[in-house]
């Protein structure tokens, strides 16, 4: 099992033996709270989480308190609240230490490494998976590894952990929630190494959860609209038709889930496929995009999106409107 099977056990591993019946209680609420983060419903998911803080204080079990500071930081990161989050984070980790032993520490790591991967601070990353490997021996933390390797400059690491990765199929073994959000991180590596073999493996296992959002079960940390990343697949694929009709649900589900960065992610990844489609008007469509993209990049103060951005616009599209212009000359 990669991410998803890591965030069950740890959900498990914070729950005493044997639990008082208030708390399998709350517990039971915390899964819903998966299920409404997963549906993109995060109305739904603040409400419970007040909930859960009633709740806690109301029956005063020092456990119980744990779980609605890791939804609000979970909840602060996508939307870019950074120096918020960290400070819940900090929070999350007290409180854990407060309900007793080291049970909410793979917890605090994790919203850390979602934290550092939302500012694009990929330093240090390595480290806190290492320690989640050391606190869970039993679970594989290797599926954002190609992603932070290359973040760190080390592409010959992550080139190898991806194939690694690949070379065990995961997409053969199972197609339940349990799997989606991993999949869906290799899915993203597949695109961007121009793996065709593995995306289309991926591709009809993701393709039924379209409208639904990968997430790490155990901190509810919304990854990305899976509409987006089957849009991306469909690209590599060379199915331009469905990959833009992915994209433009993506832009919406991006809006309703608060996820700020990944609607650049997705106006890219869209810019990329009209450029590559270029039929009437993709050009037009696809320089807006990338613009756009690169101004929302800014204002968001996202160094590698920028980063992403501003290379789109160099050096795909500033020779299509070379092209442009040489064809309307001639």
């Amino acid at each position: 099992m990669l991410c998803n099977s890591l965030m069950f056990g740890m959900r498990q591993s914070v729950c005493p033996a044997n639990p008082p019946p208030a708390f399998s209680a709350a517990r039971n609420v915390v899964t819903i709270g998966h299920a409404l983060a997963a549906a993109g419903d995060l109305d739904g998911l603040d409400r419970l989480t007040a909930n859960l803080e009633q709740r806690a204080e109301r029956l005063g079990y020092p456990q119980a308190r744990v779980w609605p500071l890791i939804f609000q930081a979970a909840r602060l990161i996508p939307q870019r609240q950074l120096d918020a989050a960290e400070t819940a984070i900090t929070r999350v980790h007290a409180a854990a230490l407060q309900a007793g032993g080291q049970a909410g520490e793979p917890h605090s790591a994790l919203l850390l490494g979602l934290l550092r991967l939302e500012q694009g601070t990929f330093e240090g990353l390595v480290e806190v998976f290492d320690g989640l490997a050391t606190w869970l021996p039993d679970y594989s933390v290797e599926a954002p590894l190609p992603l932070i390797l290359a973040g760190v400059g080390d592409r010959e690491s992550a080139m190898r952990t991806y194939h690694e990765l690949v070379t065990r199929r995961p997409w053969e073994a199972s197609d339940h929630m349990g799997t989606i959000a991993a999949l869906s991180m290799l899915a993203v590596y597949a695109v961007r190494f121009q793996d065709a073999e593995t995306a289309s493996g991926i591709y009809p296992i993701l393709e039924p959860h379209a409208g639904e959002y990968s997430l790490i079960r155990g901190v509810a940390g919304l990854l990305a609209p899976l509409t987006r990343v089957l849009g991306e697949l469909c690209g590599n694929l060379g199915r331009s038709d469905q990959a833009v009709a992915y994209f433009e649900r993506a832009i919406e589900e991006c809006r309703r889930g608060g996820l700020r960065s990944d609607a650049v992610r997705t106006q890219l990844a869209w810019a990329h496929v009209l450029a590559r489609r270029d039929t009437p008007g993709d050009r037009r469509r696809a320089t807006a995009l990338g613009r756009e993209a690169q101004r929302r990049a800014e204002e968001l103060n996202a160094p590698l999106l920028v980063a992403d951005t501003a290379a789109f616009n160099a050096t795909t599209l500033a020779p299509l409107e070379l092209t442009s212009r040489r064809t309307q000359r001639g």
